[in-house]
């Protein structure tokens, strides 16, 4: 039972970083430490395929030898969200 819950929160929570890559305002890198973490807990086949997985196995490898997030990621992330921000301002406020 606790198996099969754990396995369901990763899966979640990597549906959940997917989408965050393509609408600004979700996050992505938490849901995926997260079901990284789960993954750990539950299955060694997931944690595998997380940690080699083409795009989201560098950063988790990061984050599970060092604990931090990098550079490179916290700058574009800074950007994304902040052209999103911009974006809405510009759509959707109305001239008074």
């Amino acid at each position: 039972m606790k198996r099969t819950l754990l396995i369901s929160l990763g899966l979640l929570c990597v549906g959940l970083g997917f989408v965050g890559i393509f609408v600004p305002g979700i996050p992505t890198t938490i849901f995926l430490i997260i079901a990284l973490w789960a993954f750990t807990k539950s299955s060694e086949k997931l944690r595998h395929w997380l940690l080699n997985h083409k795009r989201f196995g560098p950063i988790l490898n990061n984050w599970q030898e060092h604990k931090v997030v990098p550079r490179r990621a916290k700058i574009l992330m800074v950007v994304l969200m902040s052209l999103a921000v911009f974006l809405f301002c510009l759509l959707y406020t109305s001239p008074s």
